[in-house]
């Protein structure tokens, strides 16, 4: 498995590899039982370089948090299963985002809105470009990242809450793009948080607390 940094294609500052190699450092092996566990209880069996390749995907994903924190990203499914995973192992992902210096917030998508739907496949048509741009397209593999998917493989959104640390000054990054600064706005984790907390004000006003 290659490491990151030597799949990177653009110009990485020394923040950016530092990061890089503490992914590549990651222990993604629970990950790997656990997901090939997942399927197989689905009575979908692959080969074990499906899962090899699944773990590099998520490595590569994991860099928009180190090349475009400011922007808010999106998986497909298979790529999604993989993410869930070491989500779930909360010290060992929580660990790993501390040492990125940036949160990265899983937002499972709600299908039954349909323009939150429409909006986070734009959101993963931009996540491709940037992901080609960083590793060029013929390193993208197709079962985790395809070019043009179709909506209901689309699954959830991601975006990065920085972690404060007056040593990182987050100027090495892909600028804030105009499209997806507005569906952050509105679909965002902070949105997201705003709106949750409306809800429970108005259920707390409700129950006379």
């Amino acid at each position: 498995m290659a490491k990151l940094t030597a799949q990177v294609r653009i110009p990485a500052s020394d923040r950016q590899i530092a990061a890089l190699e503490r992914i590549d450092k990651e222990d993604f092996s629970l990950v790997i039982y656990r997901t090939k566990k997942a399927f197989d209880e689905r009575e979908i069996h692959h080969p074990e370089s499906f899962f090899e390749d699944g773990i590099t995907s998520l490595k590569q994903y994991y860099c928009t948090t180190i090349f475009d924190p400011h922007n808010c990203h999106a998986v497909a499914d298979n790529l999604d299963r993989f993410w869930h995973e070491h989500v779930l192992d909360t010290a060992r992902y929580s660990i790993l985002c501390r040492d990125l210096k940036g949160f990265m917030h899983h937002d499972p998508l709600d299908r039954r809105n349909l323009d939150k739907v429409a909006a986070i496949g734009q959101v993963y048509l931009y996540t491709y470009k940037v992901l080609t741009k960083i590793f060029g397209k013929k390193n993208l593999n197709e079962n985790f990242f395809p070019e043009k998917p179709e909506i209901d493989i689309l699954v959830c959104r991601h975006d990065v809450h920085p972690i404060p640390d007056a040593e990182v000054k987050w100027d090495d990054v892909l600028p804030v793009d105009k499209t997806i600064e507005k569906i952050r706005a509105q679909y965002g984790n902070q949105a997201k948080i705003s709106e949750i907390e409306e809800q429970l004000k108005k259920r707390n006003s409700g129950n006379g607390v």
